[in-house]
């Protein structure tokens, strides 16, 4: 075997395969360590509820809604006459538990006066987002300690638009999105019984 076969043997598996076999186990190692952004607990709760809301000036009333997590859903307050409360409305329920998961949808429909129409959404969430931000909260600095966001605001716009954010009272509030709904045919009389459509618009 000549010199040159030897040594490129002796580089083979002396120096080479070592390196390169402890380099797999170190990538192997930093692979298996690193945690992944879904080991989140999307499953810790939190105080949560939901308040409707519509632009100023743009009257509505939510027909139904609810927002979904995998645990069930808790109401989006309706059945109420909107004519204000942008961004959260003192409108709002005790029902069931008050203890929710981030939710991770939203389900809507409502009537818009202004418009004479019905519009209906089905929404996916940002659960990811709303799980970090109800864990992080914020400072209260008039009372020095941490707190934590407590309503999902849900305003409804002319066009069918929807907005959600996550409120802690009227100053401190998170946009968690803008989304679009669309038109239906819906009946009046299943909305509001025995009420005349057109007194109402």
């Amino acid at each position: 075997m000549s010199y040159f076969m030897r040594f490129s043997s002796f580089f083979y598996s002396s120096l080479l395969l070592p390196l390169l076999t402890g380099l797999l186990s170190v990538c192997g190692q930093h692979t298996n360590s690193t945690p992944s952004a879904m080991e989140l607990d999307l499953s810790e709760r939190f105080t949560l509820s939901a308040s409707p809301g519509c632009a100023d000036g743009y009257p509505a009333t939510i027909d139904e809604g609810r927002f979904i997590n995998p645990g069930g859903s808790f109401p989006v307050p309706y059945g109420h006459f909107l004519d204000s409360g942008w961004g959260g409305s003192a409108i709002g329920w005790s029902v069931g538990d008050p203890l929710q998961t981030a939710p991770d949808s939203l389900e809507i429909r409502w009537f818009s006066y202004t418009e004479d129409k019905f519009y209906e959404g089905h929404f996916l969430l940002p659960q990811q987002r709303i799980y970090a931000l109800l864990k992080q909260g914020l400072w209260d600095a008039e009372n020095k300690k941490q707190v934590t966001y407590n309503d999902l605001s849900v305003s409804v716009v002319p066009g069918g638009v929807v907005v959600v954010w996550l409120t802690m009272g009227r100053s401190d509030q998170v946009l968690i999105g803008r989304y679009q709904a669309r038109e239906i045919q819906y009946d009046y009389a299943r909305h509001r019984p025995q009420v005349d459509r057109a007194g109402d618009v």
